[in-house]
C-alpha cells in the first residue's frame, strides 16, 4: 500500500525555489538551479540503509515512483526472509555475523582465533560491515582486495584475510545462519615464492653446538635430523624411532609429510 504523503503533495513540490528540498517517508525532492527537480530515496530496509537516486522531473520521474521503489525494495526484503534459513526471521549483517562468529570459536576452542579477530576487526568489518552476510558478492570481494592493494598490502597478505573470511562464511553455513547457495566462490590470489634463507655450514655447526648445550639431551639429536633431512618443525615431531631403517639410513613413513614422502633419507 503506498505511503499517504502531506508534504509532497504537488503544489508543494512545484512551489519549491532553487535549492530548497522536501523529505517526508524517505523521499527527497530538491529543486535545481535549472529549474528541474531530482528525486531520491533514503530508507532503511532490514536494517540496511539504501540511498538511491530516482530521477529527474524533466525525465518523467514522479513522487509515485519513488514510492514505487521503496515499495519494490521492501517487498523483495520481505521475499529474502522467506528464504532465510529455518529459525532465522532476520537476515544477519556482516558485523554481527562476525561477533558472534568470534565469540563462538572463543567457546569452542577455535584455532588462529587472535589471527582471525584481527583480520576481522581491522580489515573486514570496515569493508563489509552493515552489508547482509547472505549479500556479499563477488563483486565486493574483488573491491575489498583492489582496497588493500591501494593500502599496500601484499598478495599474500590478502590471502591471509580472505581465509579468515571463507572461514566465516563456511562456519556460517555449517551453523545455519545462511543457506550454501549464498556463499560467493573466493579465490586466492597467486603469491610469489617468497624468501628463502639457507643455513651457511658455519651457523648449521654452531646451532648444533648451541643444541647439545641444552639443557633438554634430545635436542641437538631434533636439530641433527631437521638439518640432515630439511624437514618442517612439524614433520619432525610426527617422527618415531619405529620409521628409522638403520641399515638403509632412512625413515620409512608414508604418514611423516603432508606430501606422504615414502621415505627420507639420511645424509652421510
Amino acid at each position: 500500500m503506498a505511503l499517504r504523503l502531506v508534504k509532497l503533495s504537488r503544489p508543494a513540490i512545484r512551489a519549491l525555489s532553487a535549492g530548497e528540498k522536501i523529505i517526508e517517508h524517505g523521499i527527497t525532492v530538491e529543486r535545481l538551479a535549472n529549474g528541474d527537480a531530482a528525486y531520491s530515496i533514503n530508507v532503511m530496509v532490514d536494517g540496511q540503509r539504501i540511498h538511491r537516486v530516482v530521477g529527474r522531473e524533466s525525465e518523467g520521474v514522479r513522487r509515485e515512483q519513488a514510492q514505487k521503489l521503496i515499495e519494490k525494495l521492501r517487498t523483495e526484503a520481505r521475499e529474502d526472509r522467506l528464504n532465510l534459513p529455518k529459525g532465522r526471521k532476520m537476515a544477519l549483517s556482516f558485523d554481527a555475523a562476525a561477533t558472534d562468529y568470534l565469540n563462538r570459536l572463543d567457546r569452542e576452542g577455535g584455532k588462529g582465533v587472535a589471527r582471525k579477530r584481527q583480520h576481522i576487526v581491522t580489515w573486514l568489518t570496515p569493508a563489509f560491515g552493515k552489508k547482509r552476510l547472505d549479500g556479499i558478492s563477488e563483486s565486493d570481494i574483488k573491491g575489498f582486495i583492489e582496497s588493500r592493494r591501494r593500502y599496500g598490502a601484499k598478495d599474500s597478505t590478502i590471502n591471509r584475510e580472505l581465509a579468515t573470511l571463507s572461514h566465516l562464511l563456511r562456519s556460517a553455513v555449517r551453523w545455519k545462519w545462511i543457506g550454501r547457495d549464498k556463499t560467493p566462490t573466493i579465490d586466492r590470489l597467486r603469491e610469489g615464492a617468497g624468501r628463502i634463507i639457507a643455513l651457511s655450514p658455519a651457523q648449521c655447526d654452531g646451532l648444533l653446538q648451541a643444541a647439545l648445550g641444552d639443557q633438554d639431551s634430545d635436542l641437538w639429536l631434533f636439530v641433527l635430523v631437521c638439518l640432515q633431512t630439511s624437514m618442517r618443525h612439524g614433520e619432525a615431531r610426527r617422527l618415531r624411532w619405529e620409521h628409522y631403517d638403520a641399515h638403509r639410513r632412512r625413515f620409512c613413513s608414508a604418514s611423516i609429510t603432508v606430501s606422504g614422502l615414502a621415505s627420507i633419507r639420511l645424509s652421510a
